[in-house]
């Protein structure tokens, strides 16, 4: 009888622990908040806003937007969350919290800037009247925005003019003197030049006396590669120059360049190179093809590593020296405070890149890192991200590039159906000549990759194509491979990238890609 007593106890206590185990399991795990606070007024993020959370167990908790607008609130219990964001007045909304995920907050108030802002582009050109075949002197040259900004110049006793620090996007340009008037819709793009064509009916003034002409054509290092809209330019002794752009085959006429040896300069992004010429009065010299190349480029770089890209191997192509890149572990989080933590450390790089597959979540929240890149860039240093690197551009620049799905969750965007065989449109003259065709063979053999919807009017496109999604729909014609100024930098962005299985042209379109940089 004693030995029953003492076993039932025994199942008491086992089945009385059991029973604990199981109220244990019932409490659901708490879920996370990531989301974006925006200004009523104008729709751009808000940086500082206190935002009040309480859970559905009734307790309270506070976060606060970083630089680019964004919070986080960890441990809230699952259930329906009222979300109180104290800006403009104070506004609240509902939210449900799913255990053990992260939900999102859209602000309704979050839309893209009405109306062109800064930065500012350039317009140049010269004025003829083909009626009288005369050059337009003196005439009034402005830009009127719809917003009423207005941007004024005029023109030279030749009818050249440049109006500067023009709001970025499509702006309508009149010039007018007396009876003659014209209009033209221009597109100003960021730190960049519109040169405004006009017809020959007006002849040039003459060259200055003494003076001749360099023709040429600019190539990549491979000798091979023509590049478009390199700047080239001969300083004349008065201070003036001699200058021209590229065209789409890498040719350019320099006029009115003193006789005598002169020394001309090409750039093209991070790359340069000078020669000496002899100039003949009142002939033209040629340089001889051969010696089209820019040269190596003495940059320092940093690169950080991915799972599915070694954008390294393409600086190799281009000459880039193997001793001047500095690679940076992007397995863990750590490259992030090791290099964008200290501007000091960043600061020294020209370039850096960030691979695809780039360990990048928790970047979000790193606030001075996220000001360190943009004032890194608006310094004059250029950012290369390509594919699942996309988080860093969309944190860092929201008003960029509008990439597919939520712009408050990590790799959102990563959506792309694997292809194999996509016909691109390369809608840059630029690329297009240097690639002797306007389509592209575009291969995606990563089972996801990164997709933009849109982009905004200060970016510039380069590559369109379809983007075949998961879900088995499909976005027609959007953008592939764009870049816009962040200040005097330059950022680039490519949902594809240097890995097995690509195209050929997708590896030479690469390389020449780094020259707009």
């Amino acid at each position: 009888m004693r030995f029953s007593w003492v076993l039932l106890a025994a199942l008491s206590g086992s089945l009385a622990l059991f029973s604990c185990r199981c109220d244990e399991e019932l409490i659901a795990a708490p879920g996370d908040l990531f989301g974006t606070v925006c200004s009523i007024d104008t729709g751009a993020t808000l940086a500082g806003v206190q935002v009040s959370i309480v859970d559905a167990d009734g307790k309270s908790h506070e976060a606060q937007t970083d630089a680019a607008g964004t919070f986080l609130a960890t441990d809230l219990a699952a259930g329906t969350a009222t979300v109180t964001v104290n800006a403009d007045g104070g506004r609240t909304v509902d939210v449900l919290i799913v255990s053990g995920e992260q939900a999102g907050y859209s602000d309704s108030a979050c839309h893209p800037p009405v109306g062109p802002t800064p930065p500012f582009g350039h317009v140049d050109g010269r004025i003829c009247n083909e009626t009288a075949g005369a050059w337009v002197a003196g005439a009034n040259v402005f830009i009127q925005t719809p917003e009423g900004a207005l941007y004024v110049t005029g023109t030279d006793d030749n009818g050249a003019f440049l109006l500067e620090n023009v709001a970025v996007g499509p702006q309508t340009l009149t010039i007018e003197k007396g009876a003659y008037f014209r209009q033209e819709t221009v597109t100003i793009v960021d730190q960049e030049t519109f040169h405004l064509t006009s017809p020959d009916t007006c002849e040039l003034p003459p060259p200055p006396e003494g003076s001749g002409t360099i023709e040429g054509r600019v190539c990549a290092p491979d000798g091979q590669t023509w590049l478009a809209d390199a700047t080239v330019t001969v300083v004349r002794p008065d201070g003036t120059r001699a200058e021209d752009t590229t065209d789409t085959e890498g040719r350019y006429t320099l006029t009115g360049v003193p006789a005598g040896e002169q020394t001309v300069t090409v750039v093209k992004g991070s790359f340069s190179t000078s020669l000496t010429v002899t100039v003949t009065e009142g002939q033209t010299t040629t340089v001889p093809e051969d010696q089209c190349q820019l040269d190596p480029p003495d940059i320092r770089v940093a690169v950080v590593s991915g799972a599915w890209d070694r954008v390294e191997d393409v600086l190799d192509d281009v000459g880039v020296d193997p001793a001047n890149i500095t690679m940076y572990d992007g397995s863990s989080s750590a490259w992030v405070a090791e290099l964008l933590g200290d501007y000091s450390v960043l600061s020294q790089y020209d370039i850096v890149f960030f691979n695809c597959g780039v360990y990048d979540f928790g970047f979000s929240f790193e606030t001075q890192a996220i000001d360190n890149l943009r004032q890194y860039v608006s310094m004059g240093g250029s950012v290369y991200a390509s594919d699942q690197a996309y988080d860093v551009v969309e944190r860092a620049w929201p008003n960029s590039i509008d990439f597919y799905g939520s712009d408050n969750l990590s790799n959102q965007a990563q959506n792309g159906r694997e292809t194999q065989d996509m016909t691109g449109q390369i809608v840059d003259p630029g690329l297009a000549g240097s690639l002797a065709s306007t389509t592209i063979e575009l291969h995606y053999p990563l089972l996801a990759w990164a997709v933009i919807q849109d982009v905004f009017a200060n970016v510039t496109v380069y590559i369109r194509a379809d983007a075949p999604l998961m879900d088995g729909t499909t976005l027609a014609n959007v953008p592939h491979t764009v870049r816009f100024s962040g200040g005097q930098g330059r950022v680039l962005y490519t949902s594809f990238h240097q890995e097995a299985n690509i195209s050929e042209q997708m590896e030479h379109a690469l390389r020449i890609l780094m020259f707009e940089l």
